[in-house]
């Protein structure tokens, strides 16, 4: 049983991720201070962020997070964030708001080693983060376009809707 983490460190998450195949390092949060890894996969860079303090040890850590973040340039409908986790259970989709000059699409997705886990398991976390960025930078794109081929499709029955009902010339157009 000496093979089961009980608990996560900057130093773990790090070693994790090299054993899974991605570069990663330790990197400090300019925002709280606390140890984070930086990775990437498929050409987007992620970061590990530290989750709860577990025990004396001031470094080790009950759970974990995994976070991407996008800037969002122009409209995003939150219908596309609702669609992806409506279909997602462990990665979710959030806007980030909160600077409204600097709207933000975060993905995230949580991991507890808390109680033991076996090392595959923490492995299997990085496969499906790995997995849900992968099936993101595909699905996002192709998501938006239709949305917006919606959206553009309405707007045009809308128009010739209200258009239909105008009369011209002493008769109903279409």
């Amino acid at each position: 049983m000496s093979d089961i983490v009980h608990s996560l460190t900057a130093d773990s998450l790090c070693q994790i991720m090299q054993s899974a195949g991605f570069k990663a390092e330790i990197a400090v949060d300019p925002v709280v201070g606390e140890p984070l890894v930086k990775s990437a996969t498929n050409g987007v860079v992620f970061e590990i962020h530290l989750g709860n303090k577990l025990g004396d040890d001031p470094n080790a850590r009950a759970d974990a997070g995994f976070v991407m973040i996008f800037k969002i340039s122009g409209e995003m409908q939150l219908s596309v964030v609702n669609k992806w986790n409506s279909t997602h259970r462990f990665g979710r989709l959030l806007i980030d708001d909160r600077a409204p000059a600097h709207k933000l699409l975060v993905l995230c997705m949580d991991f507890v080693a808390a109680g033991g886990v076996a090392p595959s398991h923490l492995r299997s976390q990085v496969e499906i983060w790995d997995q849900f960025v992968r099936e993101l930078i595909v699905w996002l794109p192709a998501e938006l376009s239709a949305v917006r081929g919606a959206e553009g499709a309405e707007a045009q029955e809308s128009t010739s809707e209200r258009a239909a009902a105008v009369p011209r010339q002493g008769r109903w157009e279409q």
